[in-house]
């Protein structure tokens, strides 16, 4: 007599599958690291700081992440204003590749440039709603 196990659908669905479980590892494995502080530039009239952060990825070859934050006078924690990714070549990450500065008292320009890409400009208007958009030059 021959005897075969058979295995039904719902049994299966009780079991996480192997495949599942090394996607969701590589997923949080391919993200970025911690975040730190790259530069903290203070407006013109001492009312914001502009802080920018840079979070390293995790793979050779990974995307950076930029972020921005807008913070008043006394506030510690601010508010998130840009968060973006910037290729990585292999190159090192340096301050050439990213640069900050108050246009104004209420705006400020920050520059992504990627190695071998375009620049990227994103201007920060400050007033009573804050804005954020790209712009051609930097």
């Amino acid at each position: 007599m021959n005897l075969k196990l058979r295995v039904t659908d719902s049994e299966n669905r009780k079991r996480p599958s192997m495949r599942w479980i090394i996607l969701a590892a590589a997923l949080t494995a391919c993200g970025s690291g911690q975040e730190r502080v790259f530069e903290e530039i203070e407006s013109p009239d001492g009312a914001y700081r502009l802080r920018i952060t840079v979070a390293e990825p995790r793979i050779p070859h990974g995307r950076f992440r930029i972020s921005a934050y807008i913070l008043k006078r006394g506030d510690d924690t601010g508010q998130k204003v840009i968060d973006e990714k910037l290729e990585n070549d292999g190159v090192p990450f340096t301050t050439q590749n990213l640069a900050a500065r108050w246009t104004g008292p209420r705006a400020a320009l920050v520059c992504l440039r990627a190695t071998d890409l375009p620049d990227r400009g994103l201007r920060i208007d400050i007033g009573d709603t804050l804005r954020v958009e790209e712009i051609d030059q930097c």
